[in-house]
């Protein structure tokens, strides 16, 4: 009887691993949307050669050229490997419709993968959209701001030119020096700002929230306008008065260009007052304005369960909110309400998990309504 060895033998088949320096070519692409979304193309070469190509609604249509440092591309390139890029989705949508699509290609050494981002992509994804704008420089074409002046000032051109006169005036209603770069939003409010109930905010659960980030108004904004930062700063639950108590924290030491303030629904449903909700109200409104905050103020949206007089209640702080850009013009007023309320019926949501709150469909036409008035604000 002959026993044979046992032989172990392992084999390891490794990829073969990309060389740092691989050619490599970052491109992100956007597309236009139902409106006035930013269309063009820009592409970063691993030799820090960035190339734009601006279709529809920029500042500067054609190509333009440009380099950014070596540690730029490296930090790009060491984000996309952080994220894992070459394992996300191909796809990230929904059957929904009018919204600007990105695509983000990275052709590193011999692979190459392209993703695209219409809805519901991950936030490192999104993130790392707004890095390679960020690093490309884009700003200076897509709109005026007060470094594309400098830029224009260092090449040569002079301020009564016509790249002058194309500029100058872009940046005088610009409605801050801080949205110059990037305009800063902060959504101020309860529940309905939150996203409840499908989505816990970032300010309920930091850093980035949980849930479905589609049920948030501040997600409808930044995904029809990328170079808007919303920062959702709403609490379930909370009433006016305990709204206004995180103003300061929330609201003025973000430095917002615009804050949107919707509050009082909760403030009805435990009985308060509508003087009580005014006052806490125009608080805000006049802590705003004194910080050089523009104030969009949406009415206070419906909840099936409502009874006659909340409802009466309501409509009465409404038309308030309703007035006082007749008293104060650095208020906006936004019909949220009618936004989200079933046709023919103002006290009804027209759709809701839970008949308290919007669906991810109404969060999108509370943003739709917020975002004509904030345009309006930047065109004044």
């Amino acid at each position: 009887m002959f026993l044979w060895p046992l032989l172990a033998i392992t084999f390891t088949i490794q990829e073969p691993s990309t060389p740092a320096e691989a050619p490599a070519r970052i491109t992100l692409r956007r597309t236009p949307c139902f409106g006035e979304c930013p269309d063009y193309t820009v592409t970063i070469d691993r030799d820090g050669t960035v190339a734009y190509d601006g279709r529809r609604f920029v500042r500067v249509t054609g190509r333009q050229t440009a380099r950014i440092s070596a540690a730029a591309v490296k930090a790009l390139l060491d984000e996309f490997q952080q994220i894992d890029f070459f394992s996300l989705k191909d796809r990230y949508n929904a059957p929904v419709t009018d919204l600007p699509t990105t695509y983000v290609t990275l052709r590193l050494g011999e692979r190459s993968k392209t993703v695209e981002d219409y809805v519901g992509a991950p936030k490192p994804l999104r993130d790392l959209e707004r890095h390679i704008d960020e690093a490309a420089g884009v700003q200076r074409w897509i709109r005026t701001d007060t470094a594309t002046v400098k830029d224009l000032v260092r090449s040569g051109s002079r301020a009564n030119g016509d790249e002058g006169r194309l500029a100058l005036p872009s940046i005088t209603t610009t409605p801050s020096a801080q949205s110059a770069a990037r305009l800063r939003v902060v959504a101020m409010g309860d529940s309905t700002t939150a996203g409840t109930p499908a989505f816990t905010s970032p300010r309920e659960a930091p850093p980035s929230g949980s849930g479905d980030e589609t049920s948030q108004y501040a997600y409808w904004l930044m995904k029809a306008h990328p170079d808007w930062e919303v920062i959702n700063q709403g609490i379930n639950a909370q009433r006016s008065d305990q709204i206004h108590g995180r103003f300061e924290e929330d609201v003025v030491a973000k430095k917002p260009a615009v804050v949107v303030i919707v509050a009082g629904v909760n403030d009805v449903y435990q009985g308060r007052g509508v003087d009580h909700v005014k006052t806490e109200l125009a608080a805000m409104y006049k802590r705003a304005k004194d910080a050089g905050i523009k104030v969009v103020a949406g009415s206070i949206i419906p909840y099936n369960t409502a009874t006659a007089d909340q409802n009466a209640r309501m409509h009465a702080i409404n038309d308030w909110i309703r007035a006082q850009p007749k008293v104060d013009p650095n208020v906006r007023f936004v019909d949220t309400r009618a936004a989200v309320a079933a046709p023919g019926n103002a006290d009804r949501l027209v759709s809701s998990p839970d008949g308290l709150h919007p669906d991810a469909a109404g969060y999108r036409k509370m943003a739709e309504a917020i975002e004509r008035v904030i345009i309006e604000w930047l065109k004044a």
